[in-house]
């Protein structure tokens, strides 16, 4: 960041490239909003959009606001005159009876970047909200099992006496047990509880076999608190308690 003063001509010149680099024009200037469970474009969504530029010195300031509605196949675009000049585009999307599911950090929803308008957006009908978290942490927990799996298997262990490190070298367990538990709770049709097993019990059963006895006494008492997924649907508070919740399910 440069420094409000001294900052001298080569400073200012610097500056100015910076500037013009940012501002260059944006190849991309409208998308598609899809809904993330049906996979279906979604009309009449209004996109909003903030053009913000970068100041000389320091911060950024909204010089337009842009908004427009999505077509019959979802599409949305502004013309390529309004988007000049910004650096920074901060997006926006309603839709009664919708909620907003655009920075999920996924393959089929992905995130954007705020320096140029995104080609593709998901919304999430209300009343499918718990079947998008759903959708949602089984496509994180497919991607990141594997890893956990091998980071409980390469644990340091510590001595139980330190209650922070023992709680950390139960870390990928823990969060692999959160998963089972969140989408456990939101599943509603017998398709997302026979995944759950599918997903889980396996690797559950066998990292909470890998732990010593004084690891599973300790992690069955811990507890979680409410959790929002994603902004899409709530979780109650529980503990890790692998005989009360996973048990039951993957022995059946």
């Amino acid at each position: 960041m440069f420094s409000r003063v001294s900052i001298g001509v080569a400073g200012l010149l610097v500056a100015a490239s910076l500037l013009a680099s940012c501002a260059a024009p944006r190849v991309n200037t409208g998308g598609v909003v899809t809904d993330y469970v049906k996979g279906s474009p979604v009309a009449g969504v209004t996109v909003h959009v903030n053009c913000d530029r970068l100041k000389l010195l320091h911060g950024s300031e909204t010089i337009r606001t842009l908004t427009t509605v999505t077509d019959a196949a979802g599409r949305y675009a502004f013309d390529p005159s309004d988007l000049a000049g910004c650096t920074f585009l901060a997006v926006a999307i309603d839709k009664p009876g919708y909620r907003a599911a655009s920075r999920l950090y996924v393959d089929s929803c992905p995130d954007y970047d705020e320096r140029r308008l995104p080609s593709g957006l998901c919304v999430v009908e209300e009343s499918q909200s718990g079947a998008a978290a759903v959708r949602y942490l089984n496509e994180q927990a497919s991607q990141l099992i594997p890893q956990l799996d091998q980071a409980h298997r390469q644990r340091v262990r510590v001595d139980q006496g330190d209650a922070l490190a023992f709680r950390r070298q139960l870390g990928p367990y823990l969060q692999t047990f959160k998963f089972f538990y969140q989408t456990n709770v939101l599943a509603s049709t017998d398709a997302q509880r026979r995944r759950v097993k599918e997903l889980y019990c396996r690797v559950l059963e066998s990292m909470h076999g890998d732990l010593t006895a004084a690891e599973m006494a300790f992690a069955a008492q811990l507890t979680a608190d409410a959790d929002n997924v994603q902004g899409l649907a709530r979780t109650p508070p529980f503990r890790y308690d692998y005989d009360a919740y996973v048990a039951p399910l993957c022995g059946s």
